[in-house]
């Protein structure tokens, strides 16, 4: 789920999900989703959004993606899991087609 040595990207223009998935089963705790972008737009703009989904209903975190500096950027999301099992899990990244949007990796970290 690191970086695959492939960059996703999204056009001026281009709307919608960027990337999804991986459909993860996760055990109880608190995780820490990182997100490595870059975002080719005036500053202030909000280029799109990021989340953790699950099971095709809830969104357990969120944010909006606003370019924080020049080249790649790390976005993070943390979130807590109630109960061993809970899933299956998305992490996924939207363009609202301002700007480009380059995603090169999306990690999964226990915190506890």
């Amino acid at each position: 789920m690191a970086d695959s040595g492939r960059v996703l990207e999204a056009r001026p223009g281009e709307q919608g999900c960027l990337a999804y998935g991986p459909y993860l089963k996760l055990e109880k705790g608190s995780y820490r989703v990182i997100y490595e972008i870059e975002i080719e737009e005036p500053d202030g703009i909000t280029a799109g959004s990021l989340d953790v989904y699950v099971d095709k209903e809830r969104v357990y975190a969120h944010r909006q993606l606003k370019k924080l500096g020049r080249g790649r950027q790390f976005y993070e999301l943390n979130f807590k899991v109630a109960k061993d099992g809970s899933g299956p899990f998305e992490f996924r990244v939207h363009s609202f087609g301002r700007g480009i949007v380059k995603l090169y990796s999306v990690e999964l970290l226990r915190v506890k």
